[in-house]
């Protein structure tokens, strides 16, 4: 037709009219037709040919029959800016009046459109009530065959019919308003359709009334053997096949994909009311299905898988063996029945039925239309809900909703699909739909070529997935325990809750309504057996045989974060396995051939959510571990509107949301955040920990750690189990290196179905560490005292290039034995006053903090260390079936270690030191010490518990406090008649003693126990001079020169007892005493009077060092080496009289300004941070 250069002008015929194309085929025909100002003209205009009953006062052409067969229209372009027009034909029979052609017929056969445009430009919103026709347009065009608005009631008066008879349309693009078509538009005064079809098209209609085959007919209609392969972009009042309806259907389908907001369905959208006159009275769907994707968009509503809205009041609308298999709605569309909401919006077979709706042997998918138990729009069957006749069944055959869709129909079956009236007007495969035999194994004019299309498009049309039916599955009790076995699902709620032990429960139990939909894909599936290939639509290219995949948004709840992921669903048409990676949106083709004819239909799968259990991990035993911290669980949040495959590949299609664990960070019944999918609501968390594996065995039985069970999952009371997996506790000390663990996480849904990931975690040899310290009585750390020496082994040695305030050995190996040595500077001369312990793991304290006074070898001090093992015990507390389930919980044993304080002597010198040497194997029937000094612990209350106790399995500090020093100055002044005369005294003999205490209380001793040596000692220890050259004589010291006694390096730990014991010729024996001793944990010098008996005649004065001058009179020394220090002048200590004839008295005054006493504390500043 070359259209390239000429424009068609539309032809009309009045009267009869036969055009035979002899199996010609027309290429290139441009049918342009722009507004010209006739746009109000009533006429349908064709933009090849116009078929016209002119009114005539004659009856001449009462009974014209146009015939139009024989031939192919090839790469037509179609365009007109008309109410009406944009296909090939046009039919013209609306003159009023008796005399208008009433028993004519239009006749078509043989005619077929392939590859081809229509365009029809008017913009125009339908108004019925205006009857203004617009935007219409379809390959074959328009044949109204009279007034909208007359149509019902002047149908008696005209009954032209339309034929269409082994035509088909394929490949082409159809774009208009109103009445968008695949086939042809309208036929209000009827059509019969015989082996016909539509198939390879794409449609857009932006106003109503739209078709995969026809729109608008009446109820006289006739349609046989035809289908529709289409996919469709529709606004409202749409469907599969036929959009506003009457008549009979008889073996006929449709699929493919139909977009729309509002009353559309899978095989028809809004039925009419039959008008008067006619020979139909009744509407008919008779051995017809529907594989169509229906709605698909957020904003849907008022959907069925077979039929939107069949409310035509009063007549009746029968449909007997009929199915509807294709997805309804979306993510907005909530399907669940959870709560007793209602879904408003669609069905599965219908959205509406009037009161004579009369259906036999009618079915829906209620996984792949995916809504589940919504027969109909507020009809729920799991809620004791139906509609009569319509039977909701799974793809496959399962014990508990009886045979499959998919499967050869049981009569016997109590339940599920039980075949049709006739079976024999259908092909049962096995893994397919049924199919009618009409077009399985057609009958055409065409020939074979045309009967492998037909043929092709029927298989494609019931090729499926097989998605998940949960016949069986994992049962939880209350107590977040679950069953050792999957237990089948086939069974009522009110069961699962019994079986389970979920009494009480609403939700969170499998059961015969538990299984996946397409649009929550969960696990894994499976797909058409043969002669159906699975392939990604979006992200083709002419390169691909496959596309990369939809994009999905993922987004993280936490952290706002944004990533795209693609592929979340593929299929391996090898293996006829789907495989569900990640959450997201894929469109996928399902291609079928015969003889070398393809057909493909789409299908969309939603997967749904996926749990991610995070890195498996090797952990050293006593590391903190928090399981949750890497698990992330992702659900699907919604998918994007206005998406097309091949136009928007690099858009993103679908949004899921990646949340943490919930802070909750309860093991069981853990709730996650919900999303604008309705299967989101109350999903929860069951997390199990087994130990799988020891030292490289696998256990044939695997053991349960106690995180599920009785007495867990309280708030606010974690058991020590549930500590140790969420770092409050180390993971595994009293354990060994070797145990292998597996983490499982089940994020379950409300209604029973769940997604799993799991993780590992290997327990290794732990690392830990040594530190010695070294301090000050009063906190403050020393740097000069001690030498110290950490290190492995048994030998204890020392760094003696300086002495230091601490020293360290790191991760030292489980098993190693180390231990800590030190040894006194002698230019320092300090003792370790006390010696204390703490053992930690993983920062956290596991022991109490022994304490160990004036440490000598020999000695032994004795730490309490909190070792945890694993009780095992049997318990019968799971659901389905009571197993023996034997269970692990983390028990905290007390155990005392012993350490004993060693001495090594090198070259004369002393190095002392602890070793850590201990190891232990314990448990209730044997007590295994290889090494070491340890009491063994009291485990008669556990049933069956193991300890692996090692040389070093914690952190160990070592705390040594070394001695202070003072320095005393006395003098010995006369006092006549009590005034001083400020002469010293010379050679006044003055003994030093010291005890050495054996509790915390203050020792009671008197003069004459010391003289006699019967409690304490000589203090020897001091000395006369400040170089320490001249030890204090055991006999006593005389003071000197202006009564002047010096007496250095008293030290803490010691109580020092002064007494007089040779008085100058001619005095009396002395009859009372001086105590001093400085304490322990502060450095206050303590100083009191005691009688002869050892009892405290006045109270104690105290010393309080200082840096600075205070109120006290502290006074800093230049010097550095000593501190003088002043008190209060109220204090007085008088020492014994020392004889004469009562006159004169002469006083020992220690610290009191007036006597001119001094005290000379010896302190070192030290400016190390204190480390304790």
């Amino acid at each position: 037709m070359n259209g390239i250069k000429y424009n068609w002008n539309p032809t009309n015929y009045f009267g009869k009219l036969t055009i035979n194309g002899e199996g010609y085929t027309l290429y290139n025909l441009l049918s342009y037709q722009p507004n010209t100002g006739k746009s109000m003209d009533e006429g349908i205009r064709g933009s090849f040919l116009n078929f016209y009953s002119k009114a005539q006062s004659n009856d001449s052409t009462r009974n014209c029959v146009f015939n139009f067969n024989n031939i192919t229209f090839e790469a037509a372009y179609c365009v007109c800016f008309n109410l009406a027009g944009g296909g090939l034909f046009g039919a013209y029979n609306q003159s009023k009046g008796d005399y208008k052609n009433k028993e004519g017929v239009t006749m078509l056969s043989k005619v077929r459109i392939l590859n081809s445009l229509f365009y029809n430009g008017s913009r125009k919103y339908m108004d019925l009530s205006s009857n203004k026709k617009n935007g219409y347009v379809s390959p074959f065009g328009n044949f109204a065959g009279g007034p909208y608005a007359e149509a019902r009631g002047s149908i008696a008066k005209n009954k032209h019919k339309t034929r269409f008879e082994d035509c088909y349309v394929s490949g082409c693009y159809v774009y208009g308003n109103n009445h968008v078509c695949g086939f042809f538009s309208r036929a209000q005064h009827g059509v019969e359709m015989n082996k016909c079809f539509t198939e390879d098209t794409i449609l857009c209609g932006t106003g109503g009334h739209s078709a995969g085959i026809i729109s608008c007919q009446s109820s006289d209609s006739k349609c046989y053997d035809s289908f529709a392969n289409i996919n469709m972009y529709s606004s409202k009042i749409a469907g599969g096949f036929t959009g506003t309806m009457g008549g009979y259907y008889e073996r006929c389908f449709t699929t493919g994909k139909l977009e729309g907001y509002s009353e559309i369905g899978g095989f028809a959208g809004r039925t009419e009311l039959p008008a008067n006159g006619t020979t139909l009275s009744e509407i008919k769907f008779t051995d017809c299905y529907s594989t169509m994707l229906v709605g698909m968009r957020s904003a849907s509503s008022n959907m069925g898988g077979f039929l939107a809205n069949g409310y035509a009041p009063d007549k009746p609308h029968i449909l007997t063996n009929c199915y509807a298999a294709g997805e309804v709605g979306d993510y907005s569309t909530d399907s669940t029945a959870r709560n007793n909401k209602n879904n408003k919006n669609a069905g599965g077979f219908a959205y509406a039925t009037n009161n004579k709706f009369e259906a036999k042997n009618c079915y829906y998918d209620k996984q792949t239309t995916a809504m589940r138990e919504w027969v109909r729009a507020n009809v729920n069957i799991e809620r004791g809900g139906n509609l009569p006749g319509v039977t909701g069944v799974l793809t496959r055959t399962t014990a508990k909703a009886g045979t499959g869709l998919t499967a050869q129909p049981s009569a016997a079956s109590s339940k599920g699909f039980k075949g049709f009236t006739d079976n024999s007007k259908w092909v049962f495969v096995d893994g397919k739909y049924p199919q009618l035999k009409s077009l399985n194994l057609p009958t055409s004019a065409w020939g074979d070529e045309v009967k492998n299309l037909i043929k092709a498009n029927s298989i494609a049309s019931v090729s499926t997935v097989f998605l998940d039916t949960w016949d069986t599955g994992y049962d939880w009790n209350k107590k977040g325990v679950r069953s050792e076995n999957k237990v089948p699902y086939a069974r009522t709620k009110s069961n699962a809750f019994t079986q389970s032990g979920k009494s009480g429960y609403i939700n969170h139990v499998g059961y015969e309504y538990t299984y996946d939909t397409v649009r929550e894909v969960i696990s894994d599936f499976t797909v058409t057996p043969e002669n159906s290939d699975f392939k990604l639509m979006v992200g083709a290219d002419s390169t691909s045989a496959e596309g990369s995949g939809a994009i999905t948004q993922l987004t993280d709840s936490a952290s706002g974060s944004q990533i795209s992921v693609r592929k979340a669903i593929s299929i391996d048409n090898g293996s006829r396995k789907g495989s569900v990676h990640h959450s997201g949106i894929e469109w996928l083709s399902i291609t079928s051939q015969s003889d070398g004819k393809a057909a493909m239909r789409p299908l969309r799968l939603v997967s749904f959510m996926k749990v991610d259990a995070g890195e498996d991990k090797q952990l050293a035993v006593n590391e903190l571990y928090d399981h949750t911290r890497d698990a992330r669980f992702t659900m699907m949040k919604k998918l994007v509107d206005d998406r097309i495959v091949g136009m928007d590949d690099e858009k993103i299609w679908a949004e899921a949301v990646r949340q943490g664990y919930p802070a909750s960070k309860k093991y069981y019944e853990a709730v996650t955040n919900k999303t604008s999918f309705g299967a989101s609501e109350d999903a929860w968390v069951y997390t199990e920990i087994w130990l799988v594996e020891e030292n490289g065995n696998t256990l044939t039985k695997p053991k349960s750690v106690r995180v599920t069970g009785s007495g867990t999952n309280i708030s606010g009371q974690r058991t020590p189990t549930e500590k140790q997996w969420i770092g409050e506790l180390p993971i595994g000390s009293g354990l060994h290196a070797g145990m292998k663990f597996k983490i499982t996480y089940y994020w379950m849904l409300s209604d029973g179905r769940y997604r799993s990931d799991s993780k590992y975690v290997v327990l290794k040899p732990g690392e830990y560490d040594l530190r010695e310290y070294v301090y000050n009585e009063n906190g403050t750390v020393n740097n000069t005292a001690l030498y110290l020496g950490a290190l492995q082994g048994k030998t204890a040695t020392v760094k003696e290039d300086s002495a230091r305030e601490y020293a360290e050995l790191l991760k030292n190996a489980e098993g190693t034995p180390v231990l800590a040595a030190w040894k006194k500077n002698p230019e320092e001369d300090l003792d370790v006053t006390k010696l204390k312990l703490k053992f930690s793991r993983a920062n956290l304290a596991v022991s109490d903090v022994p304490e160990l006074k004036n440490p000598k070898v020999g000695d032994k001090i004795t730490i309490t260390a909190t070792y945890y093992g694993y009780e095992e015990k049997t318990e019968k507390d799971a659901p389905g079936g009571n197993y023996d389930r034997i269970t692990l919980a983390y028990q905290p044993v007390p155990v005392k270690l012993i350490y004993t304080v060693k001495e090594r002597v090198v070259d004369g010198k002393s190095i002392h030191y602890l070793l850590f040497d201990h190891e232990a194997s314990i448990s209730q029937n044997q007590f295994f010490l290889t090494e070491g000094e340890i009491t063994k612990p009291d485990l008669s209350k556990y049933e069956k518990l193991s300890l692996l106790m090692k040389a070093i399995d914690a952190d160990i500090d070592v705390v040594l406090v070394v001695s202070s020093r003072c320095n005393l100055k006395i003098s010995k002044i006369e006092r006549i008649d009590g005034v001083s005369t400020g002469e010293g005294l010379k050679d006044v003999k003055f003994c030093l003693y010291r005890i050495d205490p054996l509790s915390e209380s203050v020792p009671k001793v008197s003069l004459s126990e010391l003289i006699a040596g019967t409690k304490g000692m000589p203090a020897t220890d001091t000395y006369l001079d400040k170089e320490k050259t001249k030890p204090f004589p055991a006999e006593g010291a005389l003071t000197e020169d202006g009564g002047i006694l010096s007496i250095y390096g008293m030290t803490s730990g010691h109580y020092y007892y002064l007494v007089e014991t040779q008085a100058l010729p001619g005095y009396a024996s002395q009859k009372q005493m001086v105590r001093f001793y400085i304490e322990p944990d502060t450095g206050i010098i303590v100083m009191q009077k005691l009688d002869a008996n050892g009892d405290v005649i006045e109270d104690a004065v105290r010393f309080h060092y200082q840096d600075a001058a205070a109120e006290t009179g502290t006074v800093p020394l230049a010097d550095g080496d000593f501190i003088k220090i002043s008190v209060f002048n109220d204090k007085r200590l008088e020492m014994p009289e020392t004889g004469g004839s009562g006159d004169l008295i002469f006083l020992l005054l220690a610290m009191v300004f007036e006597i001119f006493a001094v005290v000379l504390i010896f302190r070192r500043y030290y400016m190390r941070k204190n480390k304790e």
